[in-house]
């Protein structure tokens, strides 16, 4: 279900869609601090296994 959200979403996934699956915020950190994911904005993260297209970049700007 996570992975459907994420492909949905062009990687992107707000902090309270993340903690609506069960990754709470250690786990959050942890994913950053690995560079799994990285943080594009307040509360918006971006998961770096997939690429960083333009629509991944105006899902974060919005």
């Amino acid at each position: 279900m996570f992975e459907d959200l994420l492909a949905a979403q062009d990687g992107v996934l707000t902090r309270d869609q993340a903690e609506a699956h069960g990754v709470g915020k250690q786990a959050i950190n942890r994913l950053i601090r690995s560079g799994r994911w990285e943080r594009r904005g307040p509360n918006v993260y971006f998961a770096c296994d997939r690429p960083f297209t333009d629509r991944a970049r105006i899902r974060c700007a919005v």
